[in-house]
C-alpha cells in the first residue's frame, strides 16, 4: 500500500458519512504527526466534541475534516458558536484538511492549519436550521480557508506529493511566533498584514504597494486613525521574525521558505 492509499478495511458501516469519517481519520493516525514536535498523534474517543487527535508527546490538539472534493475556499464546520468562542478565547483546535479522491481512495492534499491562524474572520455563519428540521433553530458555520494566509497552510500531502517531514516541522516553527500574540486583535493586524503582503503577488514589495490597502484595512479597523503607521509596525515585527527582509528605501523582500 502507498503512502497516500487510504485502508478500506474499516468500512463496515451502512453509512456512507460515517465509514469516510473512519477511514480518513484512520490514514490521518497512520500517517500523520505533530508539526509542532514531530511525535505521533493519538485518536481521541468518539465523543470527544470538535478534537480528534492529541499529540502523544506534547499539548496540540487536532480537529480533522476530510472531503472527496477540493477544499476550496471554505470548509463545512460545527457549531457556529463553539468555534467563535474558542477562537475568541484563543484555545482553538489546529485544524487537518484533507481531500481525497473517492473513486481511487488515495489522498490529494492533506494540510495543517495552526490554531494561532484562526481569528473571527475566517468563521462564516451559516443560516439557522428551519423550524422542520431535527435540530430546528441550530447555527452551524464554515471556516473561511481561503482567508489564511498561504504560509499558514502546512502541507503534509500536495497533489499526492508527500512532502519531508522536517519541512513541516520548519513551516509550523517559522509561523510559532503568532500564538505569542497577546490578544486577538494584535495577531489579526499580524495576519492582515500577511495577508497584504501575499495579495502583492511578487517576492519584492515596496512601502506604496502595502499602503494601497490602506481603504481597507481601514473599514475593518475602523477605530484605528493611524492605518500606515500600523503597517509599518507589523513589517518591522515580521522582519525581525524572518518572514521578509528590509532591502532598503522602503523596498522590502519576501524570505523563500525552507
Amino acid at each position: 500500500m502507498s503512502q497516500i492509499e487510504i485502508s478500506t478495511s474499516l468500512a463496515i458501516y451502512k453509512s456512507n458519512s460515517q465509514n469516510a469519517r473512519v477511514l480518513t481519520e484512520n490514514f490521518v493516525a497512520h500517517h500523520g504527526f505533530c508539526p509542532s514536535c514531530g511525535s505521533s498523534l493519538l485518536q481521541t474517543p468518539n465523543n470527544s466534541q470538535a478534537k480528534d487527535f492529541t499529540c502523544s508527546k506534547c499539548d496540540e490538539e487536532f480537529e480533522l475534516k476530510a472531503k472527496s472534493s477540493k477544499i476550496g475556499k471554505k470548509i463545512v464546520n460545527g457549531a457556529y458558536d463553539s468555534l467563535f468562542n474558542r477562537v475568541i478565547g484563543q484555545n482553538n483546535l489546529n485544524l487537518y484538511a484533507l481531500h481525497y479522491n473517492k473513486r481511487e481512495m488515495v489522498v490529494e492534499n492533506l494540510l495543517i492549519v495552526p490554531r494561532y491562524f484562526f481569528v473571527t474572520d475566517l468563521i462564516e455563519k451559516r443560516p439557522p436550521l428551519s423550524a422542520n428540521a431535527r435540530r430546528a433553530g441550530w447555527v452551524g458555520c464554515n471556516i473561511l480557508i481561503s482567508k489564511v494566509p498561504e504560509i499558514g497552510k502546512i502541507f503534509y500531502i500536495k497533489d499526492r506529493k508527500i512532502i519531508n517531514p522536517n519541512n513541516i516541522l520548519q513551516e509550523w516553527k517559522k509561523t510559532s511566533f503568532l500564538q505569542e500574540a497577546k490578544s486577538l486583535e494584535s495577531r489579526g493586524w499580524l495576519l492582515d498584514t500577511l495577508n497584504c503582503v501575499e495579495r502583492i503577488g511578487q517576492d519584492e514589495f515596496n512601502l506604496d504597494q502595502i499602503y494601497a490597502f490602506e481603504a481597507e484595512l481601514k473599514q475593518k479597523h475602523p477605530e484605528n486613525n493611524h492605518i500606515k503607521d500600523k503597517l509599518r509596525q507589523q513589517l518591522q515585527f515580521l522582519r525581525d521574525k524572518g518572514l521578509i527582509e528590509f532591502i532598503g528605501r522602503g523596498q522590502y523582500r519576501k524570505i523563500p521558505n525552507g
